[in-house]
């Protein structure tokens, strides 16, 4: 295995070519590293498990570092930026997930508001429940009939 395979952002790689990234997830993916950034985009794998990757000591982790890009690549790191974007630029933020049925979709966005609601509880305090009233609309969306997905959960 080589070097490149243990690289957590694949715009580092020195050739970047369909054999390098597909031989870098995959080496990531046995290890149980689902998330690898390319640049400031996010790559995650389904693991179609828990790996435990997601309690409140890592959200604490995450949302309290100065620098979320000198973490392991992670949904909490996209979600930390895009807040300190929104703090500090005043701008709206917008985070793309994109995948297919049954990719997990639905969970990252779920984990995305859980972080969202953990980080901004100091600033808005009713944001926590508002963001748990928002579940049954993100299910909703998750469990839409698709081309791909004629019988939804």
């Amino acid at each position: 295995m080589s070097e490149d395979e243990h690289t957590d952002n694949l715009a580092t790689l020195p050739q970047i070519t369909s054999h390098t990234i597909t031989s870098t997830l995959t080496s990531r993916y046995v290890s149980q590293k689902i998330y690898t950034r390319i640049g400031d985009i996010l790559i995650a794998l389904n693991p179609f498990e828990d790996l435990d990757l997601y309690s409140d000591e890592v959200i604490t982790e995450y949302s309290t570092h100065h620098d979320v890009y000198s973490l392991p690549p992670h949904i909490y790191s996209i979600s930390q930026d895009s807040f300190n974007s929104l703090r500090s630029k005043g701008h709206n933020q917008c985070c793309v997930i994109s995948g297919e049925s049954g990719s997990g979709k639905t969970e990252t966005a779920k984990l995305l508001m859980r972080f969202l609601s953990h980080s901004c509880e100091t600033l808005v305090p009713d944001l926590p429940e508002q963001c748990h009233q928002m579940n049954p609309l993100i299910e909703a969306f998750g469990n839409a009939k698709t081309v791909m997905n004629g019988n939804p959960s």
